[in-house]
């Protein structure tokens, strides 16, 4: 049993990244800035090298940022040193450029108090998973001590910035905090944003690229309200309505060497989604039915409602579900409506075709192709750390008795996948050429082989068909998908970590007659 595939090897991603720039720079006056969503993961202490590379949102020089639109109060421009910054090597930073006391922020339980349905959607959602997610705090602890500490600010940064604007951040001291700082990705860390650290038009967000006020005004869909709870009045901010924003975590580069590890953002940049002015957002916080709605016609699909129980009823509200990929973590603490969300989906997000010869002859050789089509994803399948991402081909044929004649992409017994199946995934090597998934060690990709949006990789496979074989025959193609291995979920976790649940996106079955 043998087969190909194609892969996009870095040379050809490294000119798509560059034709994502250059349509970046030329819709960039009317790019609106906009929500966060979840970033995950580490960098630093590797030595400059050659490699990918893209602008980090705010890349150290001294510069006034460009400043964000808003409807309400113009949000602020301020002069900001990164690099020599108390937050670096996270992009973030405050007004002043000083430290933000605790007690400046409010937690989720305070919003709750109003916003009940809101807060209901945000509880077992990633976002609020973003401090406690256990894979990221055991990636996170590996990356502290593998660099003495030098990517513990980057990574809060996103994880939790409340952590890292009231000065801290250390991996010896996270045990210690209580909410805001525990909440992750919470109701305050999104509606304190009011600009960016971005130096220049041509600079694309990154590694928390953004001013976050806790002593100003709210940021919202809506201005002149008044938050009952601390008094602080609201201001309709256009930067939460489009996809750059999200982009300030959903956008990583390593700050040592440049090399963009997390690139979703970018996928998104150069898609059609975004030709056509659909958000981040306009998927991933609507309810699943709406967002694939949305994806599938390109038009974003309202979502009637209240935001609190005495708010007016509205064309549209936001979903805060925050619905992605992840179902291994919503469903290990519990968030059981939230993982069957992802899962939900995930089975939307594609489709196969199994191409065969019109005729097969018993005794020969033959080759057929499965097309495996991104239908619905705003950006690649799969995105984000792809080096750690597992989505495969299983391709099974059988006889009418039900005897296995071809298998690609079966699991061993420790759950481990044939290490010949068709990966889609990345590998990213270290200074010594060595392949690792750590992040904070890469200084290149050797590869990519990820289905862009509303794209297609067309996979190769070679058959020996029997001599003598019960037809028809049944060839089985499913696309599977796993937010990360079990090896290495036992390597973070210990050996007694639940199973890591495997999804299957999509299945298709085809009958081949013999002679």
């Amino acid at each position: 049993m043998t087969y190909r595939h194609y892969q996009i090897e870095l040379s050809e991603y490294g000119n798509r990244s560059s034709r994502y720039c250059g349509l970046w720079i030329r819709r960039c006056f009317t790019l609106q800035r906009a929500t966060i969503v979840l970033m995950v993961l580490l960098l630093s202490s590797c030595d400059k090298a050659d490699s990918e590379s893209g602008k980090i949102g705010a890349s150290g020089n001294s510069a006034t940022p460009v400043s964000m639109d808003s409807e309400g109060e113009a949000e602020k421009a301020v002069i900001v040193d990164v690099e020599n910054s108390l937050f670096h090597p996270s992009s973030q930073t405050t007004p002043d450029g000083k430290v933000v006391p605790l007690k400046e922020y409010a937690s989720t339980a305070d919003c709750v108090r109003c916003h009940k349905r809101i807060g209901a959607e945000w509880k077992g959602s990633m976002h609020s998973a973003g401090f406690s997610d256990p894979f990221f705090r055991a990636l996170y602890h590996m990356a502290s001590e593998d660099t003495d500490g030098k990517t513990d600010r980057l990574c809060m940064g996103c994880h939790s910035s409340p952590l890292v604007l009231s000065g801290h951040g250390k991996n010896s001291e996270l045990d210690k905090f209580e909410p805001p700082v525990t909440e992750g990705i919470s109701c305050v860390v999104c509606h304190f944003i009011d600009g960016s650290t971005l130096t220049s038009e041509d600079d694309l967000p990154a590694n928390a690229s953004f001013v976050a006020d806790p002593k100003g005004p709210i940021h919202g869909p809506h201005a002149e309200r008044r938050c009952l709870h601390r008094g602080r009045a609201t201001v309709a901010s256009k930067q939460m309505r489009s996809s750059e924003f999200c982009g300030n975590c959903h956008r990583v580069v390593h700050p040592n060497n440049g090399l963009v590890v997390d690139r979703t953002y970018e996928e998104w940049l150069g898609s059609i989604y975004a030709e056509k002015g659909i958000q981040c957002q306009d998927c991933h916080m609507r309810p699943v039915e709406l967002a694939i709605e949305t994806a599938r016609t390109l038009k974003p699909v309202k979502n009637p409602g209240r935001a609190t129980e005495k708010s007016p009823m509205r064309e549209h509200i936001s979903s805060h579900y925050f619905v992605g990929a992840n179902t291994a973590i919503t469903k290990l603490q519990g968030a059981d409506e939230h993982a069957a969300m992802a899962e939900e989906l995930l089975k939307s997000a594609a489709s196969l075709k199994v191409i065969f010869p019109e005729q097969i002859t018993l005794g020969q050789t033959i080759d057929f192709d499965v097309r495996v089509t991104n239908e619905t994803a705003g950006h690649n399948l799969p995105t984000s750390l792809t080096e750690v991402r597992q989505m495969w081909l299983d391709v099974e044929i059988t006889d009418t008795s039900g005897k296995e004649i071809f298998r690609s992409g079966a699991l061993d017994k420790d759950g481990k996948i044939d290490p010949d199946a068709v990966m889609f995934h990345s590998t990213g090597v270290d200074a010594q050429g060595n392949p690792t998934i750590k992040p904070w060690q890469m200084v290149k990709f050797l590869s990519f082989h990820t289905i862009p949006p509303r794209d297609s990789l067309l996979e190769h496979y070679t058959f020996a068909v029997p001599k003598k074989v019960d037809g028809p025959l049944q060839v089985r193609a499913t696309l599977r998908y796993r937010s990360y291995s079990q090896e290495l979920a036992r390597l973070l976790l210990g050996d007694d970590t639940p199973v890591v649940p495997i999804i299957d996106m999509v299945t298709v079955v085809k009958s081949l007659e013999t002679p």
